[in-house]
């Protein structure tokens, strides 16, 4: 799983969705996966290189990741840094523990579920670490980038409106 491809977006064609669906702000950072192999926590970008920038993110994963397998996709983020700026920060081989792991997708081994179902465990799970450590989500290096259910293409739509209107620096929006 280290090796396979993280997928690009495609174009939104509202003929293709499967409604509900989840809207979220697009984040413009550097898209990694951290995954669990051979008891190890390991992060590589989209090309399959190995990031070493990012040890406070694979500590805190190597609480969240249970099993062999188990990985989370995530665009690292520093808010108010401009993407050129982030991707250096992310490749250079010393720790900046200013970045930000953003979750947009997870693969658990013994959960083969729809991505809904996959996004739930994930909350589940980063609210359990949460609990038991008395901090809260909103501290923590790894997040879940916040999202709204939509019915359909007419609340999609509303959706995308409203963030653009609070944040018109936004990229733009996701629907998954």
């Amino acid at each position: 799983m280290a090796n396979e491809t993280i997928e690009l977006l495609k174009n939104y064609e509202p003929k293709k969705m499967e409604w509900p669906a989840l809207h979220q702000q697009k984040i413009d950072g550097v898209p990694v996966r951290v995954i669990k192999q051979a008891g190890e926590v390991r992060s590589y970008t989209r090309q399959g290189e190995r990031v070493t920038s990012i040890p406070h993110i694979e500590q805190f994963c190597s609480v969240l990741l249970k099993n062999n397998g188990d990985s989370v996709v995530m665009e690292l983020h520093i808010a108010g840094k401009a993407f050129k700026e982030i991707s250096g920060l992310v490749r250079r081989k010393a720790a900046c523990r200013q970045l930000t792991g953003w979750c947009f997708d997870c693969f658990w081994t013994d959960d083969r579920q729809s991505y809904r179902s996959r996004m739930l465990t994930l909350a589940f799970k980063l609210g359990d670490i949460a609990t038991k450590a008395g901090s809260r989500l909103e501290d923590f290096s790894v997040r879940i980038i916040p999202g709204v259910q939509c019915a359909d293409e007419a609340a999609a739509q509303a959706a995308h409106d409203a963030l653009m209107m609070a944040n018109p620096d936004a990229e733009g929006s996701v629907l998954h």
